[in-house]
């Protein structure tokens, strides 16, 4: 198995305790999948899921209307994460293991190609437009830029140390990357391809999510215990909210939602927008593996 990071525990004293939050009932399905599945990443439409099985080297395509997995894809060594494009018509997975991204055909179910790009891909996003692809490589310190027509790097993002997460903001203008190793979130021109801003937002951030609008950033920082919400205007943080150990984070369509998954306590925590407050927790699965406290997504 590829492992990417590992950060010491963070002594109890030293945590912020998340406020009191309602226990809410679990969605009560589960749905057999691949080996030590690490992420997952959904159609436009709604209508497919694809889950990165990064020891069994496939993605599982589950139809979200009868919970079933219809095709199971192999690929690389170790995928990770994913996206899909606006279209429905590609998803793209990064290959941690094998420095590559895989551009698999969505009405097949087929890789397409695997793209090189750098050293441990973890994250990755598509523009709205669907001509770009964004890898965040983990150890190369960078994010590399795919044109989706030619299938090949057009350029090479310096960021910050050990990113981990990238997202594009709604109307395509800056991509955000969390870099796990110095607490920065990198924030790339996609004009210039090139970074304007490094707000330090906490201590191991590892997941970016954006309001629809795009006016909120909102940055899972495993170390520091809370979800951390930038005004992206500014790029300032202003206000950060207690959570157990966030690893992911994204945002409800509407935007008044934001679910975070938290490895510690094998949850997730309903946040409330308007308020910035957790307003309950939803249990789910046991960890099938041990991980360390600061391992982040696509980590084992």
């Amino acid at each position: 198995m590829t492992a990417l990071l590992e950060f010491p525990p963070i002594p109890a004293a030293e945590r912020q305790a998340p406020r009191a939050a309602a226990l809410l009932a679990a969605a009560g399905t589960t749905i057999p999948v691949g080996q030590v599945p690490e992420g997952v990443a959904v159609s436009p439409n709604g209508a497919r899921a694809y889950v990165s099985n990064q020891a069994s080297n496939t993605v599982s395509v589950i139809d979200t209307v009868s919970n079933t997995v219809i095709a199971t894809i192999p690929t690389g060594a170790a995928p990770t994460l994913g996206a899909v494009s606006p279209d429905g018509t590609r998803a793209y997975v990064t290959l941690a293991g094998a420095g590559e991204l895989a551009v698999i055909d969505t009405a097949g179910n087929t890789v397409l190609t695997n793209i090189p790009v750098g050293a441990l891909p973890v994250g990755v996003a598509v523009s709205p437009d669907g001509t770009r692809v964004y890898v965040a490589n983990n150890q190369s310190n960078s994010v590399s830029v795919v044109d989706t027509v030619a299938n090949t790097v057009i350029d090479t993002v310096p960021v910050g140390p050990g990113p981990i997460g990238v997202a594009v903001t709604p109307d395509g203008t800056r991509a955000y990357v969390a870099n796990t190793g110095d607490g920065s979130v990198s924030v790339i021109d996609t004009a210039t391809n090139t970074v304007t801003a490094s707000p330090v937002v906490g201590d191991v951030p590892v997941i970016v999510a954006f309001s629809p609008d795009g006016t909120r950033a909102y940055v899972s920082t495993a170390g520091s215990q809370f979800l951390a919400v930038l005004d992206t205007a500014t790029n300032a943080v202003i206000t950060t909210i207690p959570v157990d150990t966030p690893r992911t984070v994204v945002v409800s369509p509407d935007g008044t939602v934001a679910y975070v998954a938290n490895l510690d306590d094998d949850t997730i925590s309903v946040v409330n927008l308007a308020t910035n407050t957790v307003t309950g927790t939803i249990p789910t699965a046991d960890r099938s593996e041990p991980r360390s406290p600061r391992t982040p997504p696509g980590c084992t």
